[in-house]
């Protein structure tokens, strides 16, 4: 008895504490594996064009999110918080290697919502996967590096002057954004075919020889 209710409890913490989002996604990333609830990401494609992300970081500062053209904290980046007031802000960024980042003259990304909550922020927001902005990236099947980065500090809005993430509040991931059904539905078809083929030239073998 002593056991089953230690497991029952086990089960509820893990219940609680587990970070549900707002609404339904088709993908998610836990950041760090060994550390789940640190820093996670969800997203889905809508319909109008546009891709959807809410992200759970446990920070009470700011918390970046970035795509890159290669492994290294370069690219297209959005920096959100809320302030001490529940203001929520998001800026559209650009950054060059070693470089802060930029605000972006066009401001593509759109805030849904956002909340800080028990020294976690989350933040839920949109954008186009083709802005047409020379300083954002163009979002497809070939996008595939993420940045990640945070920091307990709230900044100043519109001023760019964030504090630095340091060493140990940043991460690259290798994770693609969009599936490529459509190539892969291809391939199926490829494959299957072939084993069709493949089958009936060993059924004619078999039988004439």
């Amino acid at each position: 008895m002593i056991l089953k209710g230690i497991l029952a409890l086990f089960c509820v913490n893990l219940a609680l504490s587990e970070i549900t989002p707002s609404e339904t996604y088709e993908n998610s990333l836990s950041v760090f594996e060994d550390d789940p609830d640190k820093y996670k990401l969800f997203w889905k494609q809508l319909d109008n064009n546009y891709i959807q992300f809410e992200i759970f970081c446990r920070t009470t500062g700011w918390l970046g999110f970035g795509l890159s053209p290669e492994s290294d904290m370069i690219g297209d980046l959005v920096i959100g918080w809320v302030d001490n007031n529940g203001q929520s802000f998001l800026e559209d960024t650009h950054a060059e290697r070693r470089k802060r980042p930029i605000i972006d003259a066009k401001q593509d990304w759109v805030i849904i919502s956002a909340r800080e909550y028990q020294g976690q922020t989350t933040i839920k927001f949109k954008r186009k996967l083709d802005t047409s902005d020379s300083d954002d990236m163009v979002i497809d099947k070939n996008t595939q590096y993420l940045l990640f980065a945070w920091n307990d500090n709230d900044p100043m809005p519109n001023t760019g002057n964030w504090s630095y993430h340091g060493r140990n509040n940043r991460i690259v991931k290798n994770q693609f954004l969009i599936k490529d059904n459509g190539s892969n539905s291809a391939n199926n078809i490829k494959l299957t075919t072939f084993f069709h083929i493949l089958f009936i030239s060993i059924s004619f073998i078999y039988l004439y020889f």
